[in-house]
């Protein structure tokens, strides 16, 4: 049996040599196998070599800071960590500044700066995704609606544009699902890792320790510890001004940021401008998933009441109502288009979702809601692939890597098209 599949391995190597995209098609359908995995990230270090910025995107900001930088010795590294919650830091978390110190002593290519956090990008997002994958028993097809969905939960340009958030999104959910799953608490270091990935995350960890705290109390008695989340969204007000108040704690780089978030007009002004200026789909994209999860959580939260579900499966549940929560309480130090944390929930919602189908997978009540996801995460599939493609060079789809080192294209597919 090794033997085989060491086999196909090579054959997929060599048509990856050829053609990646058309290795990646035959390997992406079966991610369980650590081959397919392996040639499908390969291919995404692929899409990283050859990705193609979105002028003024943040992934030319990272990249003129990159190449501006000159003699980024170790001491400069040390001050920029040890004062990178400090008002007067570029970047309030310790990756990027990693990043750049160890890359710039080997090169000033950006291509090779792309690739390096490309690789770690989509080295945690595969594995997140295999392990879901691996963790069903129970297999139907259609679970794979709800895969998907956290396939294409946000763009798969995140880790080479926005590099930081998008890393902590699959570290800090690695970290939780596992904890959730094995209950050892050694996973929750990498909820901590997300932290300095993204400062973001620093204020996630209140209410992971808030369910740590409370989750066996739920398990108990999940009516109880709704009544009790609603008496918290009721004081939501309270603890985001609590929290908002006491952010000095960590620095006045941190606080700063986020009170900005807020009290700067023309920076509200300029989201809401560009998020209304967007196609009517792309709104649709943006909050109807984000609602309808949590309707569907708290629709299987009354009807399976009685079901018995898995330890994991209630925790999971718990946990997604917890993210809910964390997003509403945020509003008081960020406007509606900043808040991330949906995205957080909704994915916590959506892995619950996949989860309970495996449990309960003969039920028709699952079923139909299977059915009502389906045009969700299609309109979440389009929308993705659609702004993704202005950054793909046709070299990804129909060349190979020969081909671009020979001749590189400037301009995307989806720019090509336009014209």
């Amino acid at each position: 049996m090794f033997n085989s599949i060491n086999s196909s391995f090579k054959s997929k190597l060599l048509i990856f040599i050829l053609s990646p995209f058309i290795a990646f098609l035959g390997s992406v359908r079966k991610l369980e196998y650590n081959g397919n995995l392996w040639i499908v990230l390969l291919f995404t270090l692929y899409f990283s070599f050859t990705f193609i910025p979105v002028p003024r995107s943040d992934a030319t900001r990272y990249e003129q800071r990159f190449t501006s930088l000159e003699n980024y010795n170790i001491e400069r590294y040390i001050t920029d960590i040890s004062g990178m919650y400090d008002g007067e830091s570029m970047y309030q978390d310790a990756y990027v500044y990693t990043v750049q110190f160890l890359i710039s002593h080997f090169t000033k290519d950006i291509r090779i700066y792309r690739l390096f956090f490309g690789f770690v990008y989509f080295l945690f997002f595969l594995k997140f995704i295999q392990y879901l994958i691996r963790c069903c028993i129970n297999y139907n097809s259609r679970f794979n609606w709800f895969i998907l969905g956290i396939v294409f939960l946000i763009s798969f340009t995140a880790g080479i544009n926005g590099i930081r958030w998008g890393l902590g999104l699959w570290v800090f959910l690695t970290g939780i699902i596992k904890f959730i799953k094995t209950e050892r608490y050694k996973y929750l270091f990498l909820v901590v890792i997300s932290g300095l990935i993204h400062f973001s995350y620093i204020y996630l960890l209140i209410f992971v320790i808030f369910y740590v705290i409370t989750k066996k109390f739920y398990s108990n008695n999940r009516m109880l510890q709704v009544v009790i989340m609603i008496f918290l969204v009721m004081l939501n007000s309270f603890f985001g001004n609590l929290i908002k108040s006491n952010l000095g704690i960590i620095g006045s780089g941190v606080e700063e940021k986020a009170i900005g978030y807020v009290e700067n007009e023309n920076y509200q002004t300029t989201r809401l401008e560009k998020f209304n200026n967007n196609n009517w789909y792309i709104q649709l994209q943006r909050t109807v998933p984000v609602f309808y999860v949590f309707g569907i959580v708290l629709f299987t939260l009354v009807v399976f009441r009685n079901k018995s579900i898995s330890l994991f499966t209630s925790g999971l549940q718990y946990f997604t109502l917890v993210m809910y929560l964390s997003s509403i309480v945020s509003i008081q130090f960020l406007d509606s288009t900043s808040n991330r944390y949906t995205i957080i929930a909704m994915a916590s919602g959506v892995i619950y979702l996949y989860f309970l189908n495996n449990e309960l997978v003969k039920s028709k009540l699952m079923r139909l809601i299977t059915l009502t996801y389906v045009p969700i995460a299609v309109l979440n599939i389009l929308v993705i692939l659609r702004g993704d493609l202005f950054t793909v060079s046709p070299n990804l789809i129909f060349g190979n890597i020969m081909w671009e080192l020979l001749y590189t294209f400037d301009e995307s597919i989806m720019t090509i098209l336009a014209f």
